[in-house]
This record gives C-alpha cells, sequence and structure tokens, in this order.
C-alpha cells in the first residue's frame, strides 16, 4: 500500500510537471502571437494575450515577460499611468528574477519612443539601481553618448556623430555592452546610405572586440557594403566577384543567407534584375529551412512586377498581380511589405518621369502609387509599413497640388502613429501647406493662422529639436505681425 502511494504521488508529480510544461510552452507560443500583433499594431488582441498568460503561469519567466509586453502595449496606446503600475507591480513580484534587467530595458525603449523621456529616465535610474552589475545597466551608461550620435546622424551631421563615437570608444571602451551599441550606431549609419562610415565602425568592432557575439556580423558586414558600394557604382561584374568570394569565406558564418538576400535586395534596387533573382533564387535553393527563404521567393515575385512596371504595362495588369500577391500571402506579415515596394516602384517612376519632363505621365505614376498605397492603408491590417504609405501618398498628393489629401494624409499620420520616426515631418508638412495656401489667398488668414498656431505649438511640444523647430519657433514668435 505504502509503495502505491509512492507511486501515485510520483505519477501525480510527473503529470503536474508535464502540465505545468505544457502551459509554459503554450504561454511562450502565446506570446509570440502577441508580439506579431503588436508589430501589427493591433493592440487589443495582444493586450489580451498577455493578461491571459500572466494569469496562467503566475510566477513563472514567461508571466514577467507576459507582463513586460502588457506594459508596453500600455505605453504605445497612450496609457502611461496603465504602464506606470503595471513596471511598479511586475518589480516588486519579480525583483529578484534574472530576466527583469532585460524586461525593464525594453519598457525603457517604448517610454523613449512615445518621448516619455522623464519616464524613461526614472526606470534607466531603478534598472542601474537595483540591477548594477547587469548588461542593461552597462548599455544605459552608454545611452546618452549613442541618442547624441544618433541625432547627429539624423541631422545628416555624419562627420560629427562619427568623431562623437570615437568619444565614446575612448572614454568606455571597455564596457562590455560596447559593441552592441556600436553595431546599432553602424545600422543607422547604414539606414542613411553612408557606407563608408559604417564599415569603419564595424572594422572597430571587429578589431576592438574580436571576442564579442558581433565581431563576425561586423566583418560580414564590412564585405557586404563593399559589394553594395560596387553596385552602386555600376560595377555589376566586380559586385559578383566579390559576393562568390563572400559566399567562401564565410560559409559558416549564421549571418550569411541574410548577407546574400541583402546583396540580391541591393542589386534588385539598382536595377539589375537578372542579377537578383539568381540570387533570391539561390537563396531559396541553399538555404530553404530558413525564414529568408520564403523572402527570396517573394522578392521573385516582386522582380517580375517590377519589370512589368518598367515596361509601363496598364495598372489593371499590374493589379491583377497584386491580387494574386495578396492572395498567396494572405496574413503573411510580409504582405504589407510587398504591396509597399510596389508602390515604391511607381514612385520611382515618377520622379524619374518628372525629372525628364514627362508631366503627363509622371502624374499617372503619381496616381498608380497612391492606388497601390491605399491597398496598404485600406485594405491591409495596420503594420508598420501603413505610415509610410501615408508618407508616399504625401509625396504623391503634393506633387498632384492637391493639398487637402496632402493635409488628410499627414493628419493620420500624427493620430495615429504616435511613435513613427517620420511623425515631425507631417506635421511640419502640414505646417508648410498652410502657410503656403494662405500666401497664396486659398484659405483666409485668420483660418490659416488658427491652423498654423496648432500645428507649430504641437511640433515644439512634442519635437523640440527637430530640425522644423527653429522655424516653428520663429512663427510663433512673429505670427502677431
Amino acid at each position: 500500500m505504502f509503495r502505491k502511494s509512492i507511486l501515485l504521488s510520483v505519477v501525480s508529480f510527473g503529470f503536474a510537471f508535464l502540465i505545468t510544461g505544457i502551459c509554459l510552452a503554450n504561454g511562450a507560443s502565446d506570446l509570440g502571437q502577441a508580439e506579431l500583433y503588436v508589430k501589427s499594431e493591433q493592440y487589443g488582441q495582444a493586450e489580451q494575450i498577455c493578461k491571459s498568460v500572466a494569469q496562467n503561469n503566475p510566477g513563472s519567466d514567461i508571466a514577467l515577460r507576459a507582463r513586460g509586453k502588457l506594459a508596453i502595449v500600455y505605453i504605445m496606446t497612450g496609457r502611461m499611468a496603465q504602464a506606470d503600475t503595471e513596471v511598479d507591480e511586475l518589480t516588486k513580484a519579480f525583483k529578484s528574477n534574472a530576466e527583469m534587467p532585460a524586461v525593464l530595458y525594453g519598457i525603457v525603449g517604448r517610454y523613449k519612443s512615445a518621448r516619455e523621456f522623464q519616464r524613461a529616465e526614472s526606470l534607466s535610474q531603478r534598472i542601474c539601481q537595483q540591477f548594477s552589475s547587469s548588461e542593461q545597466a552597462q548599455r544605459i551608461q552608454l545611452d546618452s553618448g549613442k541618442e547624441q550620435v544618433l541625432n547627429l546622424i539624423a541631422d545628416r551631421k555624419f562627420q560629427q556623430a562619427e568623431e562623437a563615437v570615437n568619444n565614446m570608444v575612448s572614454a568606455a571602451g571597455s564596457n562590455p555592452a560596447m559593441p552592441q551599441t556600436l553595431f546599432n550606431i553602424a545600422r543607422e549609419f547604414k539606414e542613411s546610405e553612408r557606407y563608408d562610415e559604417t564599415i569603419r565602425i564595424y572594422q572597430k568592432i571587429a578589431q576592438n572586440y574580436p571576442n564579442s557575439e558581433f565581431a563576425g556580423k561586423a566583418r560580414i558586414g564590412v564585405d557586404k557594403l563593399r559589394i553594395w558600394n560596387l553596385i552602386n557604382a555600376g560595377d555589376a561584374a566586380g559586385a559578383q566577384s566579390a559576393l562568390e568570394k563572400l559566399i567562401k569565406d564565410y560559409k559558416d558564418e549564421d549571418d550569411l543567407a541574410h548577407t546574400v538576400h541583402g546583396i540580391a535586395v541591393k542589386f534588385d534596387e539598382n536595377g539589375y534584375s537578372e542579377q537578383a533573382k539568381s540570387l533570391y533564387s539561390r537563396v531559396r535553393q541553399d538555404y530553404p529551412n530558413e525564414a529568408i527563404a520564403e523572402m527570396a521567393a517573394v522578392g521573385l515575385r516582386l522582380c517580375d512586377i517590377r519589370a512589368m512596371i518598367g515596361k509601363k504595362a496598364p495598372y489593371a495588369a499590374v493589379k491583377t498581380e497584386i491580387d494574386k500577391l495578396m492572395s498567396d500571402l494572405s496574413g503573411r506579415r510580409q504582405l504589407p511589405v510587398a504591396v509597399l515596394d510596389i508602390a515604391f516602384a511607381y514612385l520611382q517612376q515618377a520622379m524619374r518621369l518628372d525629372e525628364q519632363g514627362s508631366a503627363e505621365q509622371a502624374k499617372e505614376s503619381y496616381r498608380n502609387t497612391i492606388k497601390v498605397c491605399e491597398i496598404v492603408t485600406n485594405q491591409l491590417p495596420r503594420s508598420p509599413a501603413t505610415p509610410k504609405a501615408y508618407d508616399y501618398e504625401i509625396i504623391c498628393y503634393q506633387k498632384l497640388g492637391v493639398h487637402a489629401k496632402t493635409i488628410e494624409c499627414c493628419q493620420k499620420i500624427v493620430n495615429d502613429y504616435p511613435n513613427y520616426q517620420k511623425r515631425w515631418q507631417a506635421l511640419s508638412m502640414m505646417g508648410n501647406i498652410y502657410e503656403n495656401l494662405k500666401k497664396s489667398g486659398a484659405i483666409s488668414k485668420t483660418e490659416a493662422d488658427q491652423k498654423l498656431k496648432a500645428v507649430y505649438e504641437q511640433l515644439l511640444s512634442e519635437y523640440p529639436d527637430c530640425r522644423a523647430a527653429k522655424h516653428a519657433q520663429y512663427w510663433l514668435t512673429h505670427s502677431t505681425r
């Protein structure tokens, strides 16, 4: 009887352990789904999942991550008081959890994105005080220097930005968080198409921190950007030769598949369609089990659609291909970006035609750009591609002289996308349009001044350091004259 009791206890314990494991696994899967909802800006669904995961896995690492993500959802939906409460509660409930610094650091980043700088600073200080030896505390020590560099890059003061990077390394080169900080800064230089500066920072990472996880990424990044420079210079043959060497030299590097795909995209962007298609096919063949293979398959489809646009195929024919793409990629994260890529192809065509003096043909391409963008904004779920689509529409409506629609798209960005990087530009654009409408007499001085005052006050309140702030302040100071 005693043995039977022990056996039943063991079985019960094992069953309970199994159930707990299943719950945790399901929780991790659910959190992954919540993250997808956050990225697609479906915050209500993300919030429900996070609350459910936290309730079903009390005291666990999964619950901590769920509550951290819940705080982020509150921040992204403007509920700062709820976010503050959630942060306070989870720091008490999980104060000894090893994952706490990473969770809190993620929340700091979201506060900054929402321009809640005082909250971000307060939470950063808490991390440094309570988790002084953590990786995140070490990152925070570098954050102010990094933000200075990123602001200089945003203002296109590239030489000053690189000098600031060198000063950071001189002052805190031994900080363990430095390799990642430098890698993130390099990415911003790369986004600004400053490849030489990016290469120099990658070289600094590889030379100064050869044992860091970012050293390998930096080395392959140097060779990739050199290939990009060859492609931009029109040396497709030289780029292809350098690519073969890169594939041979880095055959064991984890980032190789993404690197090859990135080179395919660069060929694609520069009009080397055949080279791009060959590389996309190679990625699919050589890395079939990696997520990048699916992106390569989409790249192949987009090459063909862009070729149709380049040959000035009727919009109806292009729309048929877009419809097929939407059907095949329904529900996939790649879809909004893929459709936006087609809109960009039309926008590039329109700008080229404008430069060539083909005004009527350019107008048609601007209108086609708007049609494709409206698929992203009106037919697909909200995603990071949505505000970019409004950005493209703003350019097109400006070119077409449709001021009301330009303002409408700007207002959409301002109202619905508080974390969008170019949101301040939408406010600035609205101000410029109202000033021009006032000068032309299209709207009354009283109406224009009311709208300008509201726009420029919001701009200065939310983006006091942006490039348009000086003009906004000048207008507000002299508006009564």
